[in-house]
């Protein structure tokens, strides 16, 4: 199993124990690169939509996220998108993840409407292993034909977009 896979297997049995939100779980600030009693130190970026959003043709942006890494840190990352749309039946929405300028094929999810106008959603995650130092951005883009919004704001409770980022750092 590639080193990928495995991260990625982690992180889902790591959020599948947690009964708490990320925020309560992992510390936050964490500035070392980790110890022989503790050689991961996560630090968790989150990045929310904060305006309505209409979602247009052709991909576009939704929500950027920026986190700093060291030079062989492990990213994990999780995503997720609620709209709302009264497009024709059998529409198809879509909704990826960008990594630093590149789609991330076999990130990305496709969503049909099966009954009317309603709410729609999409997980989506991520492992970038042991990336380059420096600043790398995560952007969840979507697209949809017809009339689809993600309004956070006007509707708080049916529709949200976020970006989580995990950093994994290893110790030198």
């Amino acid at each position: 199993m590639n080193k990928r896979r495995k991260l990625l297997i982690c992180a889902i049995l790591l959020l599948s124990s947690i009964k708490l939100s990320l925020a309560d779980c992992i510390p936050q600030g964490v500035t070392s690169r980790g110890t022989a009693s503790c050689p991961v130190a996560p630090l968790v970026t989150q990045c929310t939509l904060a305006a309505d959003s209409n979602a247009p043709a052709a991909f576009a942006s939704l929500i950027s996220c920026n986190v700093n890494a060291v030079a062989g840190d492990d990213l994990i990352i999780i995503a997720g998108v609620a709209f709302t749309t009264s497009t024709l039946l059998g529409a198809t929405s879509f909704a990826r993840l960008v990594e630093d300028g590149t789609p991330k094929v076999g990130s990305g999810q496709s969503i049909t409407l099966i009954g009317g106008s309603g709410t729609q959603g999409a997980p989506l995650f991520d492992v970038m292993p042991s990336v380059a130092a420096g600043s790398h951005t995560i952007v969840l883009q979507w697209r949809s034909p017809g009339t689809t919004v993600c309004n956070p704001v006007s509707n708080p409770d049916g529709n949200y977009a976020k970006v989580i980022i995990i950093r994994i750092a290893h110790p030198s």
